[in-house]
């Protein structure tokens, strides 16, 4: 790191730290609710985009299944490498699986189409934020990218 970098990271912490001290806040993120998923919207898409349905389907036949941790002894720790690494193998398991979820029907929540959905209900302002209808949830731009888009990959 560079003593110029160094130096910009110091400053930022330090004015953190500072903020702190005078009772400010440490973070500038509001807490997002769960949507209302009975009260969709259009998506905000640009006019020259086909007419596009974002709602998320409910009464799949499939009903909710209860995720179960294997015990910690039944199988190794897997890591997921970065994109740019992954092998041959890799790529064609991956390559199966987007295949396998393509062949599912639409209604099915492990489907792609019930994939592409999710990120267009919450990246294209298609639900409102509970209790501001003013304030669309859109993921983009704001301190929950990272955290939302890991938890659906």
């Amino acid at each position: 790191m560079s003593t110029r970098a160094a130096s910009c990271v110091v400053a930022r912490v330090g004015s953190f730290l500072a903020r702190l001290r005078r009772g400010g806040r440490g973070a500038i993120a509001a807490p997002i609710q769960a949507p209302d998923l009975g009260n969709c919207n259009p998506p905000d898409l640009p006019t020259t985009a086909p007419d596009t349905n974002c709602c998320l389907t409910s009464g799949s036949s499939i009903g909710i299944i209860d995720f179960v941790l294997p015990p910690a002894s039944s199988a190794p720790l897997r890591v997921r490498p970065a994109t740019h690494l992954v092998d041959a193998e890799y790529l064609a398991k991956y390559e199966r699986a987007v295949a396998l979820m393509k062949q599912l029907p639409g209604d099915d929540p492990r489907s792609f189409e019930q994939q592409w959905r999710v990120h267009c209900a919450y990246c294209d302002g298609v639900y409102d934020q509970v209790g501001f209808p003013d304030l669309e949830i859109q993921v983009h731009n704001c301190w929950l990218f990272f955290p939302w888009h890991r938890s659906l990959v």
